[in-house]
């Protein structure tokens, strides 16, 4: 997601519309569940140390700081635009500093409260959970009878890797890196909808598909075969699909 989204962000209510967008699903569940052990953890800080620090030993400012919200969360969607073709080393690199401001954001939450630590965590969580699902949904394809896959061996640094049996947190960095990629953008759009208030429909799906097709441009147009260096509107049937189930994946909780 670009900056020029965030223009007018000091006057997003983030912590209201947050709550909003993570009403439904599996997502209101998950964001209960991180508030109660959030709120146990404050009790169990308060028992400890008194009400008027934390482990930090900061004091605890406003939990309804909306302004702090949206620098929390706009630094953790992730702008992809510049992700072009890169070398391993670069996504190992990439990689790395993506978790690294992850963590950092959760760690600056975490002194602020509780409260705004779940939102920051559930964006971070729901884009990681959309990566591995993206794994799963390709190896699906290779599922044998005895529930194992079909091999897929990769040699990486002179180790053999089968790819198609290991889950997503399992695979070597490289593997992890075009889901990762391709999640980010899927993910980034939708945050990007909501944050401008537009409606999760076919439309947004087909829009979405088109900007998922040409960020896997920019990052693999140097191998991609001819008839994938084309405008999404010209791509096969087969080829439109593998864009719009990574949309599709990441709308889930929002229609």
């Amino acid at each position: 997601m670009t900056e020029d989204v965030y223009v007018n962000r000091e006057e997003l209510n983030f912590a209201s519309m947050c709550k909003d967008f993570l009403s439904s699903g599996f997502l209101k569940q998950a964001a209960a569940d991180e508030v109660a052990r959030e709120e146990a953890q404050r009790q169990k800080e308060i028992n400890k140390f008194g009400a008027s620090g934390r482990i930090t030993g900061m004091d605890s400012p406003a939990r309804d700081s909306s302004k702090q919200v949206s620098a929390e969360l706009s630094a953790l969607l992730i702008d992809t635009s510049g992700n072009d073709a890169v070398t391993p080393s670069k996504q190992r690199m990439k990689i790395k500093s993506i978790r690294s401001r992850t963590e950092k954001s959760t760690q600056r939450a975490r002194a602020m409260g509780g409260g705004n630590l779940s939102i920051v965590q559930l964006c971070t969580w729901y884009t990681q959970t959309v990566a591995a699902s993206l794994h799963d949904i390709w190896r699906s394809n290779r599922l044998l009878h005895d529930g194992s896959f079909k091999p897929r061996v990769k040699l990486i640094c002179g180790h053999q890797y089968d790819i198609a049996n290991l889950n997503y947190g399992n695979l070597p960095a490289r593997f992890k890196y075009e889901n990762m990629q391709a999640a980010m953008v899927a993910c980034n759009d939708v945050f990007s909808a909501i944050i401008s208030g537009k409606p999760i429909d076919d439309r947004f799906l087909l829009k979405a598909s088109i900007n998922q097709h040409k960020e896997w441009l920019r990052r693999n147009g140097e191998w991609a075969p001819p008839s994938q260096k084309v405008p999404f509107h010209k791509l096969t049937p087969e080829d439109k699909e593998k864009d719009t189930v990574i949309v599709q994946k990441a709308m889930v909780p929002f229609v």
